[in-house]
This record gives C-alpha cells, structure tokens and sequence, in this order.
C-alpha cells in the first residue's frame, strides 16, 4: 500500500515536471524551442548553424528552419566568417540579448528555490534522495527494452 502511495505521487511528480518543460521560462510570443535556441546561442556566441544543431540535439535542418525565423524577427543575426565564408556565425541582437537575459533570470529563480528546498534537508536525507534518484535511473537505464545507445544519455 505505502509503494503504490509513493508510485502515485512518483508518478505525478513526474508528470509536472514535463509540464515545468514547456511552462517554467514563459516569455511572450517564443515557444519553448525558441527560447532555447535563443539561450544555446546566448551561451555559445558565434555558434555555427551545425554546432548549434549538435548542441540543441536537433536535425541542421530544425536548426536552420528556427533560426531563419529568429532573424526575420530581428532575435538574431547571421554573419558570414572572414576566415570560412561558406560557414556563418550566430549572435543574438540587442532584443534577443534582453530575451535571454530574461531566461537567465528565470532560471535563477527556479534554481535558487530548489536550493532552498534542498538546504532545508538534513544532509542524510539529502544522501537518501540522491540514492534514490540514481536507483530509479539505473532502473530506467536497465530496461531491456530500451535501445543501448540512449543507456546513459543525460
């Protein structure tokens, strides 16, 4: 009974965190791979268009459709390299700069609240909930069923 309890609530916790995916970084008029194309591009300045795509574990060509879209809205610019001037590099403008400071806002604030839950643990029971997070990973990790090249991703 008490193993369905915490299945239950394991359960839902995990269902809002899905949903935190999509709905913890609202900023106005970017969906969530638009914010996210904006932050990996923030955090990597001259990122090419391939880098971009690898590091967004997206195919060249979402990467391509997204940030065509993203320049056409003045988010970002495309600059051809002086030293390669097949490849082009991708910064963000003065309002895709303000976009993904606001995104860097947000996640401190997300990060500094999940601080404070986890400082108001007794360092036991800290160990104890990593113990378990790793478990349920190894559980998630060993499913037969599970393709071996996704064992391991984070």
């Amino acid at each position: 009974m008490l193993a369905n309890n915490f299945l239950d609530h394991f359960s839902h916790f995990m269902t809002e965190y899905e949903n935190s995916k999509t709905d913890q970084h609202v900023i106005d008029g970017f969906n969530t791979a638009e914010v996210h194309t904006i932050v990996t591009i923030g955090k990597n300045k001259n990122i090419s268009l391939h880098e971009l795509a690898s590091k967004r574990k997206i195919s060249t060509s979402a990467a391509s459709q997204l940030t065509s879209k993203l320049e056409s809205r003045g988010i970002i610019k495309k600059q051809r390299l002086e030293s390669n001037t097949k490849k082009s590099a991708l910064y963000l403008t003065n309002e895709g700069q303000a976009i993904f400071e606001k995104h860097q806002e947000q996640q401190k604030y997300l990060e500094n609240n999940l601080q404070n839950i986890v400082n108001e643990l007794s360092d036991e029971d800290r160990n104890l909930v990593i113990k378990l997070l790793d478990d349920i990973e190894g559980s998630w990790n060993s499913l037969p069923w599970r393709k071996e090249s996704m064992k391991g991703d984070k």
